[in-house]
């Protein structure tokens, strides 16, 4: 009897030994079945190659030069001989100065080209190579940007400036004419009267890049 209850304790202590091994085996992470948890997500874009407002006047600015240069560029215009003339420009870009400026402004922009045997809106007979605009200056109702147009190859080039002035209530451009490269300074005026920050000051683009 007592050799039997000893044999019975042995077997209890052996089987609650095992147990609690296995317990501990279970418990360490080697062991453990749970799968890994999921990759954390990529974090998300936050460079703005291009943005804007339609309440800036500075952005419609950008805009039309943007898509004023891109039509040109994309129909081939480049020849002086009819810069001066709607024909010679195309649909689309007679389109875009009828939207984007003054009427005002596009008979005169008649005359200087008629004159001048050039695009009066690039100052100039050829496309360019790319384009920035940057705000300036409010003066009353009229908001000044600067433009730069980029002729030339990227490793061999110059700039031109025009000063264009916009309507801040109707947001059309009432004038461009051809500056001397202005000096940098910094903008102040209201929110609602500048262009929408970018990644870089300037808004700028080129009609064959990004």
């Amino acid at each position: 009897m007592t050799t039997h209850t000893s044999r019975l304790r042995r077997g209890i202590l052996t089987l609650t030994a095992t147990a609690t091994v296995l317990a501990g085996v279970l418990a360490s992470p080697a062991a453990s079945s749970a799968a890994p948890a999921p990759p954390a997500p990529p974090a998300p874009v936050t460079t703005i190659v291009h943005a804007g407002s339609p309440t800036s006047a500075v952005n419609r600015v950008a805009q039309f030069y943007g898509a004023y240069i891109d039509a040109l560029h994309d129909s081939g215009h480049a020849s002086g001989r009819d810069s001066g003339r709607d024909s010679g420009r195309g649909p689309l870009a007679n389109a875009l100065r009828a939207a984007y400026l003054t009427k005002d402004l596009r008979d005169k922009l008649r005359k200087w080209e008629n004159d001048n045997k050039a695009d009066g809106v690039l100052r100039a007979q050829n496309v360019p190579a790319a384009w920035a605009v940057k705000y300036h200056d409010t003066n009353g109702n009229q908001v000044l940007s600067y433009v730069r147009l980029t002729w030339g190859t990227a490793t061999q080039h110059r700039y031109t400036y025009l000063g264009v002035q916009s309507d801040l209530r109707t947001k059309l451009i009432s004038g461009i004419r051809a500056i001397p490269r202005p000096a940098a300074a910094a903008s102040t005026t209201r929110p609602q009267d500048r262009p929408v920050q970018q990644q870089h000051p300037l808004t700028q683009s080129s009609p064959s890049g990004v």
